[in-house]
């Protein structure tokens, strides 16, 4: 529709565009396949639970004068991308492992389904699998332990005290992405670093024992300590996360924080509060996985940190997380019909982060990723 008709028929839509026209989020689907793997999309695995994500591709654009006028050049510079996502975390079933999944997934696994096949069944049903209420992850579900006095490694249940009046916990990891360029191209390449992460807690004081004490006390002991000069804090602890598993009988993972050292120790008292709540941050040399059974529930088994018995997967240290993976989203119209698939090739996750909280039901996992290039391919009519 041109300028003059639009002027002319201002109480219209210009061309005649309603709202059931409009891209919903409910016709966006989140897909994840192996890198640079553009034409096949039955490779794809959609992911699902996916509450928000936010895409953005920006570059830098200078102006540069000339001596004797006042005209300017604008300067274009690379682009840099970024797309940032979160989701319902499941039990055996976190973000890291989901984007992964087509390169890792253990045969017969279908914890997430075809892209195609998510298609032929239509929007009307889960894009993953149903899940119900006992399948996500709460704070009920997750426990924060150390091991008995000669306990085995890994330790068995039996051998593992629990924290207990813990208020929450939140991770968060971050590996750092450059952005590499070469001569002659318009093309970039994504390269990762090292990555780094770290663990804070906040727990009830009790007048037994302060939560450092309990950390390195496995005596009846009363010790309220908050103290991390002394000697006896410079010596690192292994830190155990217990996650049930979906029957809700046992665990599902039991996951090791190798080597932590108390980085930060601190307490809040207020007037009038019946309790006094004390903050603890952590770091750790590696994160060790490990199951109940020791059995391999992906493609990943024989790794010595054990990624392949578990696949709640919390930080990008490890060698897996610097290799890259494919992102597509697929935009569909109200009738279902795809539009186009746009796919975020070759990506690398920058950040992850997960809080988990007592008295809360569900459990929110959020990550930004960065990729090399865009690919969008178009669906004709």
């Amino acid at each position: 529709m041109n300028a003059e008709t639009v002027i002319a028929n201002r109480n219209a839509p210009i061309n005649d565009n309603n709202s059931s026209e409009f891209v919903s989020a409910d016709h966006v689907v989140i897909s994840c396949g192996p890198p640079g793997e553009i034409s096949d999309l039955d490779l794809y695995y959609a992911i699902g639970l996916t509450q928000r994500i936010d895409y953005r591709d920006a570059r830098q654009v200078v102006s540069q004068g000339e001596i004797g006028s006042n005209s300017t050049l604008t300067m274009i510079g690379e682009s840099q991308k970024s797309l940032s996502l979160n989701k319902t975390i499941i039990k055996g079933n976190s973000l890291l492992y989901a984007l992964y999944y087509a390169q890792y997934k253990a045969e017969g696994n279908n914890d997430f389904k075809k892209f195609a096949d998510m298609l032929v069944e239509g929007f009307d049903v889960p894009v993953s699998n149903d899940y119900g209420a006992d399948d996500v992850i709460g704070g009920s579900d997750v426990m924060i332990c150390v091991a008995s006095p000669g306990a085995t490694d890994p330790p068995e249940l039996t051998e593992l005290d629990v924290i207990g009046l813990t208020q929450g916990f939140q991770l968060q990891s971050n590996m750092p992405i450059k952005q590499l360029s070469e001569m002659g191209t318009h093309a970039s390449f994504i390269v990762a670093g090292k990555a780094e992460k770290s663990m804070s807690f906040s727990r009830i004081l009790l007048e037994a024992k302060s939560a450092l004490a309990l950390l390195y006390d496995n005596s009846d002991s009363k010790r309220i300590i908050q103290d991390l000069q002394n000697s006896e804090f410079r010596v690192p602890k292994d830190i155990y996360l217990l996650f049930m598993n979906k029957d809700n009988d046992g665990a599902d993972s039991i996951i090791t924080l190798e080597k932590a050292v108390v980085t930060t120790v601190g307490s809040q008292n207020a007037a009038g509060d019946q309790s006094t709540v004390e903050n603890l941050g952590l770091s750790w040399n590696k994160t060790r996985y490990n199951n109940s059974n020791g059995v391999s529930v992906n493609a990943l088994e024989g790794d010595y940190y054990g990624i392949g018995l578990s696949n709640t997967w919390l930080d990008l240290d490890h060698r897996i997380f610097r290799e890259q993976f494919n992102l597509m989203l697929t935009y569909c119209d109200v009738d279902n019909n795809v539009l186009c698939h746009q796919i975020l090739n070759r990506a690398l996750m920058s950040s992850m982060g997960v809080t988990f909280a007592a008295g809360a039901y569900t459990t929110v996992e959020g990550g930004a990723l960065s990729w090399e290039n865009t690919v969008t391919l178009q669906v004709a009519e």
